[in-house]
């Protein structure tokens, strides 16, 4: 058996560690062009149930709920929710149009409630006077991403019989499915 010179040795050696390196897996960028991908988790969900808390005037009452439908295509909010006035039950409709992207989104709201037992909008020249039935009109903020909603708003509560519009503010926690 004959030896190869060190030198042709070597050269082997390095020829076969290049072609070695050389023939390791080709690897490529993906894209994923449907919407079942990582990104759809960051898509808003349509169908919200928020626990909400607030002033006397806020839709839902002082403590309450509501289930809020997103038109993804129109990025406007529909609710409808329930709760507390303390005394009487509250119950509220609210329409809120949205603006922003990738999840946060600034509100504006109408929204219409009512209290059972509550007579609000006395005028003082009738105290008789009253309703039990509102609007409110306001802006307000909201995080809408994957399963989870948090949300602020506030405005002016419109009453027919007093002259003077009064406030609201509530928050919102909720759980997207």
């Amino acid at each position: 058996m004959q030896r190869l010179p060190r030198a042709v040795a070597c050269q082997l050696l390095l020829g076969a560690a290049a072609a070695a390196c050389a023939a390791t897996e080709a690897r490529a960028d993906v894209v994923d062009l449907t919407g079942s991908g990582r990104r759809g988790s960051d898509r808003p969900p349509i169908l919200v149930l928020k626990l909400t808390g607030g002033t006397g005037n806020a839709p839902f009452g002082k403590v309450g709920g509501c289930l809020s439908y997103l038109n993804e295509a129109t990025l406007t909010e529909v609710e409808l929710g329930a709760g507390a006035g303390f005394p009487g039950t509250q119950i509220g409709g609210s329409l809120r149009k949205l603006f922003g992207e990738l999840g946060d989104y600034v509100a504006f709201e109408l929204s219409v409630a009512g209290n059972t037992r509550t007579v609000r909008g006395r005028d003082p020249l009738n105290p008789a006077s009253g309703t039990h039935v509102w609007t409110n009109l306001g802006i307000g903020f909201e995080h809408r991403s994957g399963a989870f909603s948090f949300g602020v708003a506030g405005g002016g509560t419109f009453i027919s019989f007093t002259q003077t519009p009064e406030a609201y503010a509530y928050a919102s926690l909720g759980l997207g499915f």
